[in-house]
């Protein structure tokens, strides 16, 4: 996750202020996760800001995510995704040198507003289509779609553009990563297809990421994940076990709609729509539709149509 301010966070621990890596100084800490750090930092001789994503010499594993993230960035050249500018070593750290995006984190920002206007959301989703269509025409799989792994750039346009960051779980499909039971349950569970909870690895291919792209959409446009907030090991049961959440179910009106998302969130990864571009396709005009049938119906007084249930589990999130 990339922020775009700096975090008073005593976590961070692979640099300070002031420190040389690589042909970079380090300006500001960014952000922790859970195999690296993210620093701000601009050239020792001048130039833009980067992002640097370092981890430490001392985690076999957190270094080869790094070097995998920095193959994988190296392959991939498209203006919803975030650039590699190259590599950067110490003798305690390995990381790699990142554009410098300018936005806000689209996780963040649902989280501060809820539902975004449906034009905005279907402009994002087409920005993150392409995106990932091209990520897949290279071979690869981004693994790891959700909100906190979008920044909306402003860029002139209306609702500005959506960037697609975080590679460190891409990969070739039916490639494992790690050892163990973490080898294959990679991912976010509230964006994991069923095939990724199930953990087969030769059955997780492109169609995972169109699912994610789904989800976050239905987030996006509802306020609300395709099923409630659950302890992780209720929630991928559920995954497994029952549908997701209807869009009329969360305030989302149309019949067209249900049927949009249930084959874009379908158990069954070749019921889904066959590439990302096709689901933003069908969104854009399904949206559409559904909104001329609902202004037509705008003088007919609505109950309101989530249960308090459903309301009551995500505020418990």
């Amino acid at each position: 996750m990339f922020q775009l301010h700096s975090t008073e966070n005593t976590d961070i621990t692979l640099a300070s202020v002031g420190d040389s890596i690589g042909p970079y100084r380090i300006t500001a800490p960014l952000s922790v996760g859970g195999m690296s750090e993210c620093y701000l930092a601009e050239p020792e001789r001048g130039g833009d800001a980067v992002v640097l994503k370092l981890a430490s010499r001392g985690t076999a594993a957190h270094v080869e995510a790094l070097v995998r993230e920095a193959a994988v960035l190296r392959r991939l050249r498209h203006r919803s995704i975030v650039g590699k500018l190259g590599v950067v070593e110490s003798e305690r750290v390995f990381g790699i040198a990142l554009q410098r995006v300018h936005g806000q984190e689209l996780g963040a920002k649902l989280a501060r507003e809820g539902e975004q206007p449906f034009e905005a959301v279907v402009s994002w989703v087409w920005d993150l289509a392409a995106a990932l269509d091209h990520v897949h025409a290279q071979g690869l799989l981004h693994g790891d779609v959700k909100p906190g792994n979008v920044l909306i750039v402003e860029d002139g346009s209306l609702f500005g553009r959506a960037v697609l960051i975080d590679f460190g779980l891409s990969r070739n499909p039916g490639v494992r990563i790690g050892k163990g039971r973490g080898a294959t349950l990679m991912g976010t569970p509230h964006y994991m297809a069923p095939e990724q909870v199930l953990g087969r690895v030769d059955d997780i291919g492109f169609a995972a990421d169109r699912y994610a792209l789904a989800a976050l959409a239905l987030e996006a446009l509802t306020g609300h994940r395709p099923y409630a907030s659950l302890s992780t090991g209720r929630l991928l049961r559920t995954i497994l076990e029952e549908a997701p959440r209807a869009p009329s179910v969360l305030g989302l009106l149309g019949a067209h709609v249900d049927s949009l998302f249930s084959r874009a969130l379908a158990r069954d990864p070749k019921a889904r729509f066959g590439s990302s571009s096709a689901f933003a396709h069908e969104l854009e005009e399904t949206l559409r539709g559904a909104r001329r049938v609902q202004r037509h119906d705008s003088l007919r007084p609505h109950a309101p149509t989530v249960p308090a249930s459903y309301r009551a589990a995500d505020r418990a999130a």
